[in-house]
């Protein structure tokens, strides 16, 4: 129910055209770019911390939850 209540108001702050970076991973993270892309915002996310060697890097598995969300442009970047 929190990460609901956090997605709702946290939606708010993004807007069309708006760049997010993100490290890692949080679900309540997830769930406000979901709810936003839902909500017909268009923007983009730039997910750091994605490996192609390693399936579990944080950054890597926001990467792939947001993949196929529709109203977001993805860019991936791995770390050094």
């Amino acid at each position: 129910q929190a990460r609901k209540t956090i997605a709702m108001l946290g939606q708010d702050f993004i807007r069309d055209g708006n760049v997010i970076l993100t490290h890692g991973f949080s679900r309540v993270v997830l769930s406000i770019l979901q709810l936003a892309a839902s909500n017909k915002k268009h923007f983009s996310v730039i997910c750091t911390g994605v490996s192609l060697l390693s399936p579990n890097i944080c950054g890597q598995k926001l990467a792939i939850d947001l993949a196929f969300v529709k109203n977001i442009r993805l860019s991936a970047f791995k770390d050094k």
